[in-house]
């Protein structure tokens, strides 16, 4: 059986920055020991019509900017390395499961 935990993040992001590496630094704090290397799910709320890559595939969050990977397929997404946005994102909160 495999241990999922999740995290929640409220932050600033830089252009181009990885928000994965972000969210999997403040799972060290917590846990040195974690040898969580991805994210299996990601909720973003930002700014309406934000846009961002994910894993390669470009992706905008909705009117009120709202993001769920869950919502793709109905499904999660079978592992997330990438999160990166195409503009610097103030007031970011990403809830996420590693």
């Amino acid at each position: 059986m495999v241990r999922k935990q999740g995290g929640l993040l409220h932050a600033n992001f830089a252009a181009n920055e990885n928000v994965v590496e972000r969210c999997l630094a403040e799972v060290k704090k917590v846990e040195p020991s974690s040898l969580a290397d991805k994210l299996y799910h990601i909720t973003i709320k930002t700014a309406a019509y934000t846009e961002f890559l994910m894993d390669g595939f470009e992706f905008t969050t909705d009117g009120l900017g709202n993001f769920s990977s869950i919502a793709l397929g109905g499904t999660n997404t079978a592992e997330i390395r990438e999160v990166k946005f195409k503009t610097s994102v103030n007031d970011c909160i990403i809830c996420f499961i590693y």
